[in-house]
């Protein structure tokens, strides 16, 4: 018969931080694949960005969806490890924040970088070349056009660089509030003594 010391034994479980992180990160691909496709069936083709108190709505149901799935996550890293004291699933729901949220930083991340990327390919002008060949003097003169300066940012870049700070400020609350709900469902999902 096992003492309650060799009971108490602390398992650390990397399996189970990754596999709460994924099934975490699978609810948030959900859920958000099908709010895309609710907002493109009902946005009407060729209108503006959202903005005002429509673009306030989307982030908090974003940190509101962002916030559930660190739950889960945690919930089910604690429950997979079959984890039975509070300071180990506490660690396991912590990790699976961790990779979560490293998850989610390379993906704002990279949305920040492609809009970048676009943004600087749209408004440059490539310089123009400009030939001019006299065929009776036997001449061919060849001049380089700038193709002049960088254009000031439109109203719908500046509505997209405010959704892209908006996107980092929902990243940032959904961690802090993710943190929380991570350890609270790793405590949820932990194993009790049997008797």
């Amino acid at each position: 018969m096992a003492t309650k010391n060799e009971q108490k034994k602390m398992e650390f479980s990397s399996g189970s931080i990754f596999f709460g992180a994924l099934i975490g990160v699978g609810f948030l691909i959900t859920l958000s694949v099908f709010g895309v496709a609710v907002g493109i069936s009902a946005w009407p083709e060729g209108s503006k960005l959202p903005s005002g108190d429509f673009l306030a709505f989307l982030a908090i149901l974003s940190v509101i969806v962002l916030t559930l799935a660190f739950f889960i996550a945690g919930f089910i890293a604690s429950k997979v490890s079959h984890q039975q004291l509070r300071f180990d699933s506490v660690i396991h729901s912590l990790g699976t924040w961790a990779l979560m949220a490293f998850f989610l930083m390379i993906l704002v991340s990279l949305g920040a970088v492609a809009e970048g990327v676009q943004r600087g390919f749209s408004g440059v002008n490539p310089p123009r070349m400009m030939t001019d060949v006299h065929v009776s003097k036997a001449t061919a003169v060849t001049t380089i056009k700038s193709g002049g300066e960088k254009s000031a940012p439109t109203p719908s870049d500046k509505q997209k660089d405010k959704i892209i700070l908006l996107a980092w400020w929902v990243y940032f609350a959904s961690l802090l509030c993710g943190s929380g709900t991570s350890v609270a469902g790793g405590l949820l999902g932990r194993q009790k003594f049997s008797r």
